[in-house]
């Protein structure tokens, strides 16, 4: 979860000697396996938009404009799959994104993956998507799953069951994982 992530970092870290991930700094990365991005759009909850976080970073990082939307409510939408209402949104809302042209899509909330094809639709194709933390799976069950010295958790900031197995669904290797939530 970005929202989590981006409140819960630093106290995380402190607590568990820096062993933990904060999908906001994989997500940032995968923009890394790209050339030419010129214009990252960034569509995040609220809070994770207001705090800064994705811009700053991206900036630190590569030379790019950044434009972003607060999408706090196209979570529910996400969660219970309301497609026809999450097309409408998504006409209403984007076309921000289009008129500032731009050319990579950072979804910084990990509902907005569950819709990557709706969003990439609307973009007709042409607008490259980075998914919240698609690089984390590969990253823990390389380098951190341990599946035999103890307990892995995943932490969200609500525990909805239909949630929790769309994200199974997506990561397969996230079936031995733990996922809990956090109370925020």
């Amino acid at each position: 979860c970005n929202t989590a992530s981006n409140i819960y970092s630093k106290y995380l870290a402190y607590k568990y000697q820096d062993n933990v991930i904060p999908i906001i700094d994989i997500t940032i990365s995968e923009l890394s396996k790209y050339r030419n991005i010129e214009h990252v759009g960034i569509i995040a909850t609220n809070q994770v938009i207001q705090s800064g976080i994705y811009e700053k970073k991206i900036k630190n990082q590569y030379q790019v404009k950044t434009t972003s939307l607060a999408g706090s409510d196209l979570v529910e939408l996400c969660e219970n799959y309301q497609i026809d209402k999450i097309r409408i949104y998504l006409k209403t809302y984007f076309n921000k994104f289009k008129q500032d042209k731009i050319d990579t899509l950072l979804l910084g909330c990990t509902h907005f993956n569950l819709i990557k094809n709706e969003i990439n639709e609307y973009f007709d194709g042409e607008v490259r998507i980075i998914c919240s933390g698609y690089a984390f799976p590969d990253l823990i069950s390389k380098n951190y799953l341990c599946y035999s010295c103890g307990e892995n958790i995943i932490y969200l900031t609500d525990y909805n069951e239909a949630y929790v197995n769309k994200i199974k669904t997506l990561f397969g290797e996230l079936k031995k994982v733990k996922i809990m939530s956090l109370n925020i």
